[in-house]
């Protein structure tokens, strides 16, 4: 789902953008990074957070939107080369290869999207084995799932508990977690590392 103007003109700020920067690094620092070489960022928005990562690390760095004028905002803002670039695509279709990236992040995007397990899937698909997945974003409590089917619907509703046995099905282990109250009250906001297993670790 596509945000509304009111929603961009929220998000699309440099500020703001530097703040989500600065979420990504603090969790890279709890990971060995060195492995680390191809960033796939989903929700890239204005193109800060890729910008960020490709100048600050010797990476190359793909910063994906499901929106055409984000990116395109991006691309204005930040010149595209060998080590990063902006794409329209649809997270839960991505079109990279499997096994592509090192790293994938993504901050408040699950939420916007109705298929977010299909999002999921494909993280896990394009990730290479022992890759890292950032995952920020809002959870919801079960008692939400029980409102009128036409509110929900455009909405990515899960609860924490959903979300982590998605990413268990998928193959991607937790390493860290930390959660922080958020505005309104009963939404709790979650930062999670995550890890691809190998086909021999899924297997056992």
């Amino acid at each position: 789902m596509r945000m509304t103007r009111f929603e961009k003109l929220l998000v699309n700020r440099q500020r703001k953008g530097r703040r989500n920067a600065k979420t990504v690094e603090s969790l890279l620092e709890k990971v060995d990074s060195s492995r680390i070489k191809d960033v796939l960022e989903i929700g890239c928005g204005i193109g800060v957070v890729s910008e960020t990562l490709a100048e600050s690390r010797d990476v190359r760095v793909v910063g994906t939107d499901v929106d055409p004028e984000q990116v395109e905002l991006a691309r204005k803002l930040y010149q595209q080369n060998d080590r990063v670039r902006f794409l329209v695509e649809d997270a839960a279709h991505l079109t990279f290869p499997d096994h592509s990236f090192d790293l994938a992040v993504s901050q408040m995007v699950l939420h916007h999207v109705s298929g977010w397990r299909e999002v999921v899937r494909e993280v896990a698909r394009v990730l290479r084995p022992g890759g890292v997945y950032l995952w920020q974003d809002l959870a919801l409590p079960g008692w939400l799932k029980k409102l009128p089917e036409p509110f929900i619907r455009p909405l990515g509703l899960y609860t924490f508990e959903d979300m982590l046995n998605e990413f268990e099905a998928v193959g991607l282990r937790q390493l860290f977690h930390e959660e922080k109250r958020s505005a309104p009250f009963f939404f709790l906001l979650h930062y999670v590392i995550l890890e691809k297993r190998s086909s021999t670790q899924q297997a056992a």
